[in-house]
């Protein structure tokens, strides 16, 4: 049975309990999201056309199902496995999280599923799939669980970042969308809207309160945000979960126990250093259509010529980078090369983090 069908086996029960879900669980199709014919006409408007669905090919599903399953992914994830636990009383139904290498560095970027105990959907950078397979198998053993290739197809369903109200409309919490199917709230940041998982890589019959928008929209969305994701902007075995704000994303628990990679991580949390993280650039005088063309790791120096960052991927101005907070945020100016030439950039901390 595949992982939709299940989840659809569970809408009655979780339809009782929309109504004080927690802003990471599931919201699902029903009658009751429809809204009235005595609605105010207006906030229906803005609903409709405030929201994008893009297919996002570079992501792709692991399925991991079976009685040890649960126990098997704690010791491999950062985030705390058991807070899906209650799936189908209303809990969350998807967390964030990385698996690490020994040394600590992150190899592969998560979404985890649950709408069952003890089945588990992995979203991950799809070019990294057939990778992620044989991790998992190598350290399965003789554990009561399968590994197995999923074919659902991701999608994220996104608001606009112009929209004056984006920050209210993002973050609420009971945002509902009139026959767009059944949508797992992002656990990474509320102002990046939703997951949704799809049979079908059809993205032309959305529902009226969403419209159709592609991936390289939702990467330029993303990255003005400042979040990353997949392994052009999270190299694996080049980066550390703290320096990739996995900690800002609710992607790591520090009380869970011993998993793959922890000790320099917890060793991180607890010194408190981190002097260096991704962060949210502007690159002065590159074409909207520019897609990565300035290469990834190209230094960022500031007006000193140190360098005080590095580029880790672009849509046209939009950018992220691992900066040196503190220097980044003090300099004057910041450039990097491009074609053999200067270009500005700007960097700003983003309003998400926190104080």
């Amino acid at each position: 049975m595949s992982f939709v069908r299940r989840i659809l086996l569970h809408v009655q029960p979780l339809l009782k309990a929309s109504q004080h879900r927690p802003a990471s669980s599931v919201l699902c199709q029903s009658e009751r999201s429809r809204p009235s014919a005595s609605a105010n006409q207006s906030e229906v408007s803005t609903v409709a056309t405030s929201w994008h669905a893009a297919p996002l090919t570079s992501r792709s599903c692991i399925e991991v199902n079976g009685k040890d399953a649960a126990d098997f992914l704690q010791g491999l994830i950062t985030n705390d496995i058991h807070l899906l636990d209650g799936c189908t009383e209303g809990g969350p139904q998807c967390i964030y999280s990385m698996m690490l290498n020994h040394q600590g560095r992150v190899i592969y970027d998560l979404l985890v599923f649950s709408v069952v105990p003890n089945e588990y959907l992995l979203e991950c950078d799809a070019s990294l799939k057939d990778k992620l397979m044989k991790h998992l198998k190598l350290y399965k053993l003789r554990k009561d669980l399968t590994v197995s290739s999923s074919t659902q197809n991701v999608f994220s369903v996104y608001p606009d970042i112009n929209d004056a109200s984006f920050q209210t409309k993002a973050g609420n919490s009971e945002a509902r969308f009139p026959d767009s199917g059944r949508m797992f709230r992002d656990p990474r940041l509320g102002l990046l809207g939703f997951r949704q998982l799809r049979e079908t890589a059809n993205n032309e019959n959305n529902s009226g309160g969403i419209t159709t928008s592609d991936e390289l929209s939702y990467r330029r969305f993303r990255l003005k945000l400042g979040v990353p994701e997949g392994s052009q902007e999270l190299p694996p075995g080049e980066c550390f979960p703290m320096e990739s704000n996995l900690d800002f994303m609710a992607g790591v628990n520090f009380d869970k126990g011993c998993y793959l990679g922890q000790e320099l991580t917890a060793r991180t949390h607890h010194t408190g250093v981190i002097r260096k993280r991704l962060m949210p650039i502007q690159i002065e005088g590159i074409g909207e259509d520019k897609v990565d063309v300035i290469q990834r790791d190209t230094p960022i120096v500031n007006s000193s010529k140190k360098n005080v960052g590095k580029l880790r991927g672009h849509v046209g101005s939009s950018g992220v980078a691992l900066m040196r907070v503190q220097e980044a945020l003090a300099a004057e100016s910041l450039m990097c090369d491009f074609n053999g030439q200067r270009v500005d950039v700007k960097v700003q901390r983003p309003s998400w983090w926190p104080t």
